[in-house]
């Protein structure tokens, strides 16, 4: 997850996104046990809280509670919508930063150490 988020904000900083100028970015972060619990970084962005309907049993779906779930997400899904045009398109040479149990990189992907930062030229 941690080394998704930073590739994911590497890509950002390549293309600009999600800075004061551009806030709009690449992660749409869903709190499932509390907005609080999301790191720093990922509070700043627009996030939704689903804790209320973190509810993990089965007879869950069957609940007047539920149908609040499945309108949430609809919202979800038309926010992302509205954010498709703002997309980059795909580049063979994305940052892509590892966790220590990865071995091998995906072809042509410019590694970024945990911790590290991609620049505009590593991308380019």
């Amino acid at each position: 997850c941690v080394a998704e988020w930073r590739t994911m904000r590497a890509r950002e900083i390549a293309t600009g996104m999600a800075t004061e100028q551009c806030p709009h970015g690449l992660t749409y972060p869903l709190a499932l046990t509390g907005w609080q619990n999301l790191p720093a970084e990922a509070r700043k962005r627009q996030y939704r809280d689903l804790e209320p309907w973190n509810i993990p049993y089965p007879q869950y779906r069957n609940t007047e509670e539920y149908i609040g779930l499945h309108r949430e997400v609809r919202r979800i899904a038309a926010d992302l919508a509205s954010e498709v045009d703002r997309v980059p398109s795909w580049r063979p040479n994305w940052p892509v930063v590892l966790p220590m149990a990865v071995l091998r990189p995906p072809h042509n992907a410019t590694v970024v150490p945990i911790g590290g930062s991609a620049t505009a030229d590593q991308v380019s």
